[in-house]
């Protein structure tokens, strides 16, 4: 059996690899949350710029429309692209505010 200062010498060493696994373990957190934040920021501007394009098209269409049944089915279809977008941008925000 070892000596006694051997082996506060042991529990130095082990507190000391643990203090340094918790650190890279931190670390580590905070790059993975930092890497979603930004991928999840950036697609929702893609899917910003996507609903909106597509939102302005129905936008020319309803407009040009030849008739009022045209008229009325783009618009409902807006109605529902808007609708998407409402819902996946609130997705999107949600987990963006759980990230902090």
């Amino acid at each position: 059996m070892g000596s006694s200062s051997e082996v506060e010498s042991r529990k130095a060493e082990g507190s000391a690899i643990e203090a340094e696994v918790r650190q890279v373990a931190e670390q580590m957190k905070s790059e993975i949350t930092s890497a979603t934040r930004e991928y999840l920021t950036n697609l929702r501007g893609d899917t910003v710029k996507r609903f909106d394009t597509a939102l302005a098209e129905i936008d020319r269409g309803i407009a040009s429309a030849p008739t009022d049944d045209v008229r009325r089915d783009l618009s409902s279809k807006r109605a529902q692209i808007a609708e998407a977008r409402a819902e996946a941008l609130a997705k999107m925000d949600a987990a963006l505010a759980q990230l902090g």
